[in-house]
């Protein structure tokens, strides 16, 4: 029993309660993807990240960005911190195509991610650039 419950204090311990406030990552970016396999995935726009608790991990926000010539695609996203510098997030309406970075001051570069029966890597790359 006493093992039990030092593994339970332990696990409680490791937990971000969130007493203290996550960074700000409010703000507007230049959105950029490059995929050598996925022409679906070089893309180019901007992305709006809205971050009204900076006690939640979560995060919400709106995107809009080009395939090529083809006409913008726009629509809403979510996300959350991972730790306190890194994120992940996905467009709404990709169920199964996330993103995940660590964050930098001004610049992001991260990988995108499939989701399927795991969590695979697709070989594409994004960065975020704030504005």
């Amino acid at each position: 029993m006493r093992k039990w419950l030092i593994l339970l204090f332990a696990f409680a311990a490791g937990c971000n309660d969130l007493t203290a406030p996550l960074p700000d990552i409010s703000g507007n970016f230049d959105y950029s993807a490059f995929s050598p396999d996925y022409v679906s995935l070089n893309r180019r726009g901007t992305i709006t990240i809205v971050d009204d608790n900076l006690l939640t991990a979560r995060f919400d926000g709106t995107y809009s960005y080009s395939v090529g010539s083809a006409a913008p695609v726009t629509g809403r996203l979510i996300g959350a911190f991972v730790t306190p510098d890194r994120i992940w997030f996905r467009f709404l309406d990709s169920p199964v195509v996330f993103h995940e970075t660590d964050l930098g001051v001004v610049f992001s570069t991260g990988e995108i991610y499939f989701l399927g029966a795991s969590y695979e890597p697709s070989g594409a790359v994004f960065t975020l650039r704030r504005r």
